[in-house]
């Protein structure tokens, strides 16, 4: 088994990305599944915090 040696900027540089990916990623799901979830179960007060 040989090492092999890798660029450390090039892999850091696309780390970041799929860590700015994944944290966009959860935020657009959340308010996603949020407004789903008041779309279907609207409260008839219009307030929607317990």
């Amino acid at each position: 088994m040989q090492l092999i040696k890798i660029d450390k900027t090039r892999y850091r540089r696309h780390l970041s990305r799929v860590i700015a990916a994944c944290i966009g990623a959860f935020v657009v799901g959340s308010l996603a599944i949020s407004q789903t979830l008041i779309a279907l179960f609207p409260d008839p007060s219009g307030n929607h915090f317990h």
